[in-house]
């Protein structure tokens, strides 16, 4: 429920949309790849090890490169007094003044990283709108 006061930063629905097309689509591949393997094994079908290998490590590459922001990256950040309310593809979470360890913002790097004792978020500076204003308030309320 949104309070008097609260202040939203937001990406845009349709990048939240391929977000999670884009995470269904590798776990996709993550499941029917070895599955594929097995079932040739399985019927005592002709299996080459080198494409194997290389079909493998392309999925290996393309899991590093997507699923961590596909996962972490967040869809919305709500400040809410002395905590924030942080969502991102799978879960949502209430933070607590106590709960952030570190806020950094390199000017290098396209993510905010939000880091708590379990877990980081990374807020991207290009998605999420009027990315300084979040990035201000967070220093300003919650990093005291």
């Amino acid at each position: 429920m949104a309070e008097p006061g609260d202040r939203t930063y937001k990406r845009a629905t349709w990048k939240h949309i391929g977000r999670w097309i884009m995470f269904v689509f590798l776990v996709g591949l993550n499941v029917a790849m070895p599955m594929s393997l097995f079932e040739r094994l399985a019927r005592h079908n002709a299996v080459q090890l080198g494409p194997e290998l290389v079909q493998f490590l392309f999925l290996a590459a393309c899991d590093m490169y997507f699923l961590p922001t596909a996962i972490f990256e967040v869809n919305y950040v709500t400040v809410r007094g002395e905590e924030l309310i942080v969502a991102n593809l799978l879960w949502k979470t209430k933070l607590q003044r106590k709960d952030i360890v570190s806020f950094v913002c390199p000017r290098w790097l396209t993510w905010g990283l939000l880091r708590t004792p379990r877990c980081f978020y990374l807020i991207n500076r290009a998605d999420i709108a009027n990315f300084d204003e979040l990035a201000s308030l967070i220093e300003q309320k919650l990093l005291k």
